[in-house]
């Protein structure tokens, strides 16, 4: 069997404005390029290290070197997913996903099949939200009329902030007729999210992400069963996370390739969340279109698609995907993407 060569190259993604959530705003964030080669065949992951569960580029750039030794067989993914997580008990979920979304990429281009294919799954992807940071009532509804006018129909607005409720009527102001979805990412407590529901409803919001600390399993089961509204569990579905206690308190999980260890991960945790009557939201982390390209590929598995974030960057240094009427679409073998072409 041709030996496998891996190497890797940290660079950072820039949005093209500040993006504010309950627990901070972010300008910019590292990523790490995975590539694993044989035979002139190159497969191309994407590490987004999450501060939340103690990732960073440095963390991530100190474990590929053991990571991608323990792959000698790339189409044996079981083994391939079953060493990598293990590797470190389950910790270091983004670089897990690059190495190993860089071994999906890799099969798929030997044998000339979009990803999706190969794992036989369906082309359908749902049309995308556009996600709105926490922002003043001016900028919220200037950000939302933008997002309408690239032709994005379904509007995530981030919670938490100083006036949730005047930022609902900014959005709804803006936008009558669109669908919305709320994330409060854990900026809530029992008192506000309860407080908080009457006027979800009152917006017709579709669903509620997040509103309690990531640890409040019985908060989150008593907003749950008072909710007209679903509620799906975030940064609750971390890495070392057991579904089943997810599933007594959520009535959904939001998946991530970087926070659940990549596409190999992920369908297995898909399939265990329908046993458990989970619905699912696909999310992304502020990744590159290299990644939201590989989610998008697995996109038939899931009921809600929240895969934005090369729209609000400006240096994604990947081409091939694009939004067709609010849905990622990206064509070709592999994940349908391939290096931006320099300028000049």
């Amino acid at each position: 069997m041709t030996t496998l060569a891996a190497r890797w190259r940290v660079g950072r993604l820039e949005l093209k404005e500040p993006f504010t959530i309950a627990t901070g705003t972010v300008t910019d964030s590292p990523h790490v390029i995975v590539e694993i080669e044989r035979d002139g065949v190159i497969g191309q992951g994407e590490a987004a290290p999450i501060w939340f569960y103690g990732e960073s580029a440095e963390t991530v750039l100190a474990v590929l070197p053991t990571l991608t030794s323990l792959i000698d067989d790339p189409w044996d993914w079981d083994r391939v997913d079953r060493r990598v997580q293990q590797a470190f008990g389950g910790a270091h979920p983004s670089a897990c996903c690059a190495v190993t979304t860089a071994v999906l990429d890799l099969c798929a281009k030997e044998v000339g099949l979009p990803a999706h294919q190969l794992m036989g799954l369906g082309t359908s992807c749902a049309c995308t939200s556009y996600t709105i940071g926490i922002s003043s009532p001016a900028d919220t509804d200037r950000k939302v009329r933008a997002a309408l006018d690239a032709g994005f129909q379904i509007i995530k607005i981030k919670l938490g902030g100083s006036d949730d409720r005047a930022t609902m009527s900014a959005l709804r102001r803006a936008a009558p007729d669109a669908v919305v979805r709320v994330d409060a990412n854990t900026g809530w407590d029992r008192a506000t999210a309860l407080a908080m529901l009457p006027v979800l409803v009152d917006h017709g919001v579709e669903l509620l992400e997040q509103p309690l600390a990531a640890a409040d399993v019985e908060g989150h089961r008593t907003i749950r069963d008072r909710s007209p509204i679903p509620v799906i569990a975030d940064e609750s579905m971390g890495p070392f996370s057991r579904l089943r206690d997810v599933a007594s308190a959520f009535d959904g999980i939001n998946l991530k390739l970087a926070k659940n260890g990549g596409p190999f991960r992920v369908i297995k945790l898909a399939h265990a969340a329908r046993e458990l009557g989970l619905s699912i939201l696909f999310g992304c982390m502020l990744e590159s279109s290299l990644a939201i390209a590989a989610a998008a590929h697995l996109a038939a598995l899931v009921d809600w698609v929240d895969l934005d974030s090369p729209l609000e960057i400006t240096n994604d240094p990947f081409v091939g995907l694009s939004y067709v009427d609010g849905r990622p679409t990206v064509g070709g073998p592999g994940l349908g993407v391939t290096a931006r072409p320099a300028a000049g």
